[in-house]
């Protein structure tokens, strides 16, 4: 018992050590996690430990992302984390939308055909209904607008949902117009 606990606490100092913002198994800490556990198991065992690399898919915000909606009547900065989620694997740039380039999805976007009719080349905005019983996940949204011909999307909740969704997407669903 002694020895796990030795180790979790081993593991917490490698999270907490500067530079290590929390991480022992991803970024930063990766490195002094690995090193940890190659000195102990070659301490304790009669045998060769060897590496073997793998790919980890892994999403990093580099700088806090903002959400401001401007036009000749409106300026307004959503909030991150109450207003606004980023979706991991969801990208990162900066991008000024015209008007013209929004295509609001008819209903909730959980019908590629029907809902996205026109969206080819343009920015889409999709709500969350209420009803999440009737809804889709971010996922299904996602792959309609690629398949409409969208070169974004963006996700909308409804004002009566509690909390923001959670939702991951794996890969990118935006494309170049053409």
């Amino acid at each position: 018992m002694d020895n796990i606990l030795n180790t979790l606490q081993a593991l917490e100092s490698i999270a907490f050590a500067p530079g290590n913002d929390g991480s022992r198994g991803v970024e930063q800490g990766f490195q002094a996690s690995l090193d940890y556990f190659v000195r102990e198991l070659s301490a304790f065992i009669d045998c060769e430990v060897t590496l073997q690399n793998f790919e980890l898919p892994f999403f990093s915000e580099n700088v806090p992302p903002t959400v401001q909606l401007v036009s000749s009547s409106l300026n307004y900065t959503l909030q991150r984390r109450t207003d606004f989620r980023t979706m991991n694997f969801g990208g990162n740039q900066t991008v000024d939308i015209e008007p013209s380039a929004l295509f609001v999805v008819k209903n909730f976007g959980c019908q590629a055909e029907e809902d996205f009719v026109g969206a080819k080349g343009k920015v889409v905005l999709v709500w969350y209904n209420s009803d999440e019983s009737e809804d889709c996940t971010a996922y299904v949204k996602s792959l309609n607008a690629y398949h409409s011909g969208a070169i974004s999307i963006l996700i909308a909740n409804d004002a009566t949902r509690h909390s923001l969704s959670a939702s991951r997407l794996r890969g990118s669903c935006s494309r170049r117009n053409g």
